[in-house]
């Protein structure tokens, strides 16, 4: 039920992006969008971390974008439709009557699966994975990796230059 929820909404979200005329405005449908997806792929697996990985690189892919975006469009004005607000609250509401229609007893069965997701507990089937993750014969192995990837970062930050780079300023 929750699930359904989440697909009329990002259906919803689909059809503002296509009102949008604004590149920002754009952008943070899109980052709506991506949450509203990572949400829904959390929800039909067993674990939330396929999801998690999942915004993680829309959100890097995002960053990128924004940047370039605020570089050409930095002074464009943002107008939205008093209209677009309405049919959007409209759409909502007639997705929620749907779904109520299509299941009466909505509510119990949301109450019974809010109630049953928080017995995720330990015993489940994710955990022991998690314990050969970081256990004591690979958290060596770990820490390396992460110092790795930290020095890389700063290698990186030093070797680009910003007044070399694609957004320098003109002068």
């Amino acid at each position: 039920m929750l699930l359904y929820l989440f697909i009329g909404l990002i259906t919803i979200v689909g059809f503002i992006f296509c009102f949008m005329n604004h590149p920002l405005a754009m952008g943070l449908i899109l980052l709506t969008q991506t949450v509203l997806i990572s949400i829904a792929s959390g929800l039909m697996a067993p674990s939330f971390w396929f999801s998690y990985i999942l915004f993680l690189v829309f959100l890097g892919g995002m960053l990128v974008l924004f940047i370039y975006i605020i570089s050409l469009a930095s002074n464009e004005m943002f107008y939205y439709h008093h209209n677009l607000i309405f049919i959007t609250l409209l759409l909502f509401m007639l997705m929620l009557l749907m779904l109520i229609m299509i299941d009466p007893i909505m509510i119990n069965t949301f109450t019974n699966t809010v109630m049953s997701t928080n017995n995720f507990s330990m015993e489940s089937s994710i955990w022991p994975f998690l314990l050969k993750l970081y256990n004591n014969s690979t958290y060596i192995m770990i820490m390396m990796l992460i110092l790795y990837l930290f020095l890389t970062l700063i290698a990186v930050v030093n070797i680009t230059q910003l007044y070399e780079g694609p957004l320098r300023t003109f002068n």
